[in-house]
């Protein structure tokens, strides 16, 4: 199940059958194919997590994901720059090399060779890893379409940013101003400040030649720019921040949720009393596995044993698997919430 969601296209085994993922509802429930007798229902998301949890779904072998396929390039090759077209044919050329040996093997003691020769047959200073060739091969069988291993630059964005220089300085200045009237500014006091100052600033403007104003999540990419030392020296000021990062060497930093899990274990407070002796059974010890970029709980594992690695496995797997409400819940204990956190970390 490494890299497995419930996505289009993804097929898994569940209830002795295959199953294809047709569509996603947007009440969060899956539209099910079934590619035996195709036959269609509605599942919700929660059954197939519930099922996943007890051991009832698998997913399917990669090969067999239909939706996955590489799209091959459409458009005539002539109007291809001739660079990428040099790169698509230096794909090919080591692709064909691999597959003249017979059955591939995709290990490196097996492919080193390989490699080594095609490169010396086409002159290639720089020949590509094992693992490209493996990507390689994996997009071709795909798409079973040489075109498949064309360079797709086009479909990458922009490095710079699409803000005009004007927003840019206006966005400044409001983080400046919002910093200076509150040390405890956040994203959203800026974000209002940026919209006054670029009405201010259209207003003044004649024509059509009018600022567009950022989004809120656009701000907050802005802010993810500035340096935690500029940010301190706002908060607190320059001799602060000349302090605390002559000292502090900077974090970990990260951009996206289960990029990283950070565990921990602590004894608890408490000790566990036997009801019928009186007698204490011992202290637990609680291990919490944390998401660093949203500091959300995402699992644990309560024992009376000291910290190892069958407490960190047993708080991996509860982060990893969906969480299902508590079949029995004290009288005085009230659930509002479902905790909807859980994920394969990287």
């Amino acid at each position: 199940m490494n890299g497995f969601a419930f996505r289009k296209h993804a097929i898994f085994d569940w209830k002795g059958a295959r199953f294809r993922i047709a569509n996603l509802a947007p009440d969060d429930d899956l539209v099910v194919e079934s590619l035996s007798t195709g036959a269609i229902s509605v599942v919700p998301r929660s059954d197939l997590l519930a099922a996943y949890t007890a051991g009832e779904l698998s997913a399917a072998p990669e090969a067999s994901i239909e939706g996955n396929s590489v799209r091959s390039y459409s458009r005539p090759l002539d109007e291809l720059p001739e660079v990428v077209r040099s790169m698509a044919n230096r794909r090919h050329h080591y692709l064909q090399a691999l597959y003249a040996e017979g059955p591939p093997k995709f290990t490196r003691d097996y492919l080193a060779p390989i490699i080594s020769n095609a490169a010396k047959a086409a002159n290639d200073t720089s020949p590509p890893s094992s693992i490209t060739v493996y990507r390689w091969h994996r997009r071709y069988q795909r798409a079973k379409d040489a075109r498949a291993l064309i360079p797709r630059y086009d479909r990458r964005g922009s490095k710079h940013s699409k803000q005009s220089d004007i927003v840019l300085n206006l966005v400044a200045e409001a983080v400046t101003d919002a910093f200076r009237a509150s040390p405890l500014a956040t994203g959203a006091d800026i974000h209002s400040r940026v919209l006054a100052k670029i009405e201010r600033e259209n207003q003044s403007r004649i024509g059509g030649d009018r600022l567009k104003a950022p989004a809120l999540r656009t701000t907050y990419r802005l802010l993810r720019r500035a340096s935690s030392y500029e940010l301190c020296a706002l908060r607190e000021g320059k001799a602060a921040a000349d302090r605390r990062f002559r000292i502090i060497k900077a974090g970990v930093q990260t951009t996206r949720i289960l990029e990283r899990v950070e565990v921990d274990h602590t004894p608890l407070d408490l000790f566990l009393l036997d009801e019928t002796t009186w007698l204490p059974l011992g202290r637990p010890t609680l291990t919490m596995a944390i998401d660093h970029f949203s500091r959300m709980p995402l699992g644990y594992y309560l024992s009376f044993g000291a910290p190892s690695a069958a407490a960190v496995v047993g708080a991996l797997r509860h982060a990893v698997l969906h969480k299902t409400s508590a079949q029995a819940v004290p009288a005085l204990v009230h659930a509002e919430n479902a905790w909807i956190c859980y994920g394969v970390p990287e």
